[in-house]
């Protein structure tokens, strides 16, 4: 079974090219195809990329390997707009404290090879009932882990967290 749960919008006025995929990381262990794999196909069209990763369980990389997977799509791109959304069960889970697995994140989006990439989005979406906690663990993260992104005057960066109440 693979990893993804993939949905694709095409534009309707240009030959139907795909231009929009939104992709829901379904396990964090490493399974192929890789999301580039994957995506490869539909580099010279694909405009924008949505990633939804629900973590269930407490891991060492709260983004799943995707990072990585990005890095691997750097070049060769129109990619306008990279929006990723983790749900975690607990603040725990998105691993706060662990500036390796989201300072790659910024990395990996202002290496040269992103020439189109206007917008990053990053929320963080909790199950905990104290929205302060999740907040507290989370608020330094754009300032600590995205240094690159939160300054860019290329690259619009959007940081939010979110409870969803139990």
């Amino acid at each position: 079974m693979s990893r993804y749960l993939v949905s694709d919008i095409f534009s309707p006025r240009s030959s139907g090219f795909l231009i929009a995929r939104s992709i829901l990381v379904r396990d964090p262990q490493d399974v192929r195809p890789s999301l580039a794999d994957m995506l490869r196909p539909s580099m010279q069209t694909l405009k924008h990329i949505v990633v939804n990763i629900h973590v269930y369980d407490v891991h060492d990389d709260p983004l799943c390997g995707i990072p990585s997977e990005l890095e691997d799509m750097r070049t060769k791109n129109i990619i306008e707009s990279v929006t990723i959304t983790i749900v975690v069960p607990t603040v725990a889970s998105c691993n706060p404290g662990d500036g390796e697995a989201w300072g790659r994140l910024d990395e990996v989006l202002t290496t040269p090879g992103w020439f189109a990439l206007k917008q990053v989005s990053l929320a963080i979406e909790s199950r905990t009932t104290d929205i302060n906690e999740l907040e507290v663990a989370v608020r330094n993260l754009p300032e600590t882990q995205f240094p690159r992104l939160s300054t860019s005057n290329s690259v619009s960066f959007d940081f939010k967290v979110y409870t969803l109440g139990v």
